[in-house]
């Protein structure tokens, strides 16, 4: 498997994933979906396949050899894995809608490892490597970050999995 992979590598035919696990046919400056749409252009990406506005929805994560027939990208069976986003560079983004008789949102929350600017010494050293991002996608505005350090990631996780099994077991 190929370990760094960059955008002026990809061919037609060959087959990419995002972080939301859809596919895309790479054809020419195109991404196309299953359908035969385009997608987006892949000038949308920078070299090491983030989007350029961030957007961590369309991060490709997964590059697939090339295929011979447009459906061979549904099926996984199919593909041939030539390279996978490493964890170094690797983002969590989960969407869930909110709904009380109030309110009806829905947010995105990002998980990944903190490389962003501002976090770290001069050094490169920080003491919260894992970055939290909250969005509310009906006001854009809204949106929380949090750095987090590794005992209190820990810490969370931990407790999620506690409440988790609490709720599960009281339904």
């Amino acid at each position: 498997m190929i370990t760094n992979f960059t955008k002026d590598m990809l061919k037609d035919g060959m087959v990419v994933e995002t972080v939301e696990k859809k596919r895309y046919l790479v054809n020419g400056n195109r991404l196309l979906n299953s359908n035969g749409e385009t997608f987006l252009s892949i000038e949308y990406y920078k070299n090491n396949l983030n989007c350029y506005d961030d957007n961590e929805h369309y991060e490709i994560v997964k590059i697939y050899d090339t295929i011979d027939w447009f459906n061979q990208m549904k099926d996984e069976n199919q593909l041939f894995l030539i390279w996978e986003r490493t964890m170094e560079n690797k983002t969590y983004v989960f969407t869930q809608n909110n709904i009380d008789e109030r309110h009806n949102d829905t947010h995105t929350i990002t998980i990944q490892p903190n490389w962003y600017e501002g976090y770290s010494s001069k050094k490169g050293e920080t003491n919260m490597p894992i970055f939290l991002k909250d969005t509310n996608n009906r006001n854009i505005d809204d949106t929380n970050f949090i750095g987090l350090t590794i005992d209190t990631a820990q810490k969370i996780a931990d407790a999620l999995n506690e409440i988790v099994k609490y709720v599960e077991n009281k339904e």
